[in-house]
């Protein structure tokens, strides 16, 4: 089915008028009137009962209006997510560190940033040392942040 022809469909269904829907459309009624007739013969039914005065959906249409209005807002939130993924607002964060790290530092972050960022999340992962290593290498951690658990230096306590 053309996108087009779904967009005619749609405006011809909230006017109920062949003649307003075509204004709207930015387009002469002949044509629209070609096109949702070629739509009806693609999927081999009648959307409209016509007379000379009145335009009135059938259950056909009625079904394929609710259908056609999800999928073009779906088509309208694929277009939305892929500008904001081109401009880094949209998709995965994944943060990792070793165990002796304090989970806590991290929830601060993770608070401000998914509310900024819709569509993202942040998985946090937790290994040793040798783990980390390995995600670092294997580039399934995309930053890193070594934070040492409090250690003594000289009896004295170091943070």
């Amino acid at each position: 089915m053309d996108l087009r022809r779904l967009r005619y469909f749609v405006a011809t269904s909230e006017e109920l008028h062949f003649g307003r829907a075509a204004k709207r459309l930015g387009m002469s009624q002949p044509p629209l009137s070609m096109q949702i007739r070629a739509l009806e013969r693609e999927l081999g039914v009648t959307l409209f009962d016509r007379d000379r005065r009145n335009v009135a959906l059938t259950v056909a249409g009625e079904v394929l209006l609710c259908e056609t209005r999800r999928i073009l807002a779906a088509l309208d939130h694929a277009k939305l997510v892929t500008q904001r993924a081109a401009q880094g607002l949209h998709g995965a964060l994944s943060v990792g560190f070793i165990t002796p790290a304090e989970y806590s530092f991290l929830a601060a972050p993770r608070e401000d940033i998914s509310p900024a960022v819709s569509g993202r999340h942040a998985p946090t992962s937790r290994g040793d040392d040798r783990h980390t290593d390995r995600r670092a290498q294997a580039r399934s951690a995309r930053c890193g942040t070594v934070v040492r658990g409090p250690s003594t230096v000289q009896g004295s306590p170091v943070r």
